[in-house]
């Protein structure tokens, strides 16, 4: 499945200024859309660390919310206990 990481927030974190709010708008081929932020430590590290470090930390939240979807669609055969493809959902 194919994602697209928009970025959405990028700003120094109000409560504490050590930490840079990072956010992003992750969209499938579907158009379908995940918001998601992280906290990074700010540090010097440069705009590109930081959104690599915020992307890292965001995969197993946007993996799950991959996963939860992939039944969609399905059709469910309960002689067969077997999920159905239908194909145009």
């Amino acid at each position: 499945m194919s994602l697209k990481y928009n970025l959405k927030t990028f700003a120094t974190e109000i409560s504490d200024n050590t930490f840079t709010r990072i956010g992003f708008i992750v969209v499938d081929e579907k158009n379908e859309q995940f918001y998601i932020d992280q906290l990074v430590e700010t540090g010097k590290k440069t705009q590109e660390e930081l959104t690599k470090e915020a992307y890292d930390l965001c995969q197993n939240s946007v993996n799950e919310w991959v996963e939860s979807k992939k039944n969609i669609g399905m059709e469910w055969d309960s002689l067969n206990s077997k999920f159905k493809y239908l194909g145009n959902v």
